[in-house]
């Protein structure tokens, strides 16, 4: 749990630094702070370009629902 807060905050450090003190373009800067700080869903299982969810108890519904949230993140 201590490592997952480090590497959040650490991200969250070289992101602004990023933003700060970027000597590129603004969209260029952009797309780095955001592939940096990418979302990652604990619900979802990624190997390569195929995603599965994880708890099987949920309705097809849901799972559909994160399956959509989790590729549109990446």
């Amino acid at each position: 749990m201590d490592a997952v807060c480090v590497l959040q905050i650490s991200k969250w450090i070289v992101a602004e630094l990023i933003r700060v003190l970027h000597n590129r373009p603004v969209d260029e800067a952009a797309a780095i702070v955001d592939a940096l700080v990418e979302r990652e869903s604990p619900l979802v299982w990624r190997v390569g370009e195929k995603l599965r969810v994880l708890d099987a108890k949920l309705s097809m519904k849901d799972k559909a629902l994160i399956l959509l949230h989790a590729s549109s993140v990446s």
